[in-house]
């Protein structure tokens, strides 16, 4: 089952973001994981759900061979919980209710439960209102982890709970290497990137203060995450 480190290249933020949650222990309690289908958003889901329920971590991530990580590959995991979209495409508002009663009992092998929502645009608002209460006041340690492609179609108050991870489409991820391989940092080239992906285009950015501006907002990402 691959680990965090197979989207370490592709997903670079996303990946780099959770690890340090993971490394301060300052876990959100919810991440709304968003990116289009290439971006395999429910990969990356599986994969943190790895790490948080694996009994022998390498390096901030699954060591893919402990019980933990051999149930959750096999998915019969007790502790991971996981909603679909059903035939119809949706998730009904039942399938919602059961969730939030299985989270509710103790964990029986993990210290955390988690809960996975693939596609949580699938959930119609009256399922979406359903899941607000278990959303706002977990019952013990739960981390969820909704996955979409779409996150305006999901109410704002379920993302207003949730901590919004941006996933790169595949078109920024070579962009960004087209900058680096031009000369230009990797610690800019990746906002940049999303700007221009012509390397004359992202200089001149850079002569017009572009770094000092990426600078200053990453200074208050991370002042605002505190």
């Amino acid at each position: 089952m691959p680990g965090l480190a197979a989207h370490q290249e592709s997903q670079a933020r996303a990946v780099d973001l959770l690890r340090q949650a993971l490394a301060t222990g300052r876990m959100h309690h919810a991440y709304l994981l968003a990116g289009p289908a290439d971006t395999r958003p429910e990969s990356l889901a599986v994969a943190f759900a790895a790490v948080l329920v694996c009994s022998a971590r390498v390096d901030g991530d699954a060591c893919g061979a402990c019980p933990g990580c051999r149930k959750l590959a096999g998915g019969n995991h007790p502790d991971v919980l996981r909603l679909t979209p059903d035939e119809k495409g949706n998730i009904p508002i039942d399938a919602v209710r059961e969730l939030s009663a299985r989270l509710a009992l103790r964990a029986v092998e993990a210290p955390t439960k988690v809960a996975i929502i693939d596609r949580a645009e699938a959930m119609r608002p009256p399922a979406q209102n359903a899941l607000l209460k278990t959303l706002e006041e977990p019952p013990g340690p739960t981390c969820f982890l909704l996955t979409t492609a779409r996150p305006r179609q999901l109410l704002a108050t379920v993302r207003s709970r949730c901590l919004l991870v941006r996933l790169a489409p595949r078109r920024w991820q070579g962009a960004w290497q087209q900058l680096v391989a031009a000369g230009i940092p990797e610690e800019v080239a990746r906002p940049l990137a999303g700007l221009s992906a012509e390397p004359e285009t992202a200089r001149e950015l850079l002569e017009r203060g572009a770094a000092e501006v990426v600078g200053q907002l990453r200074c208050a990402l991370a002042a605002e995450a505190t």
